[in-house]
């Protein structure tokens, strides 16, 4: 598992007055596909998973909090983490408020196993 705290990337200046955060860049990635997802939970609750042969790209635009490996993290908004294959993740809020990610998986075949709660 990756973090990437958008907080303390430096802006990088472009034409016409704009910035830009080079958030991630992955080199020598090998995939053959990819998918985007647009994640909404409004009750703020994802189930804990992992995926046996993606890596997962999961960003929070609002902030949010995420279980990894029985671990919890707090995330600013447009933070990130980088999952490896067998990450258990997933996500509560505390107060049940609505959850927004978005998550890119590399490759993006269907793999996904539920892990029960004990």
């Amino acid at each position: 598992m990756r973090i990437v705290r958008a907080s303390q990337v430096k802006n990088e200046e472009r034409s016409y007055g704009r910035t830009v955060k080079r958030l991630l860049d992955l080199e020598n990635f090998d995939a053959d596909s990819l998918v985007l997802y647009l994640g909404q939970s409004p009750q703020g609750k994802l189930d804990c998973h992992y995926h046996s042969e993606s890596h997962e790209i999961i960003c929070f635009p609002i902030g949010g909090k995420l279980i990894v490996n029985n671990e919890s993290f707090d995330f600013e908004a447009w933070d990130l983490v980088v999952l490896e294959p067998g990450d258990t993740h997933g996500y509560e809020s505390n107060d049940g408020s609505e959850t927004i990610h978005l998550a890119i998986k590399l490759p993006g075949t269907p793999d996904k196993v539920a892990v029960k709660s004990e």
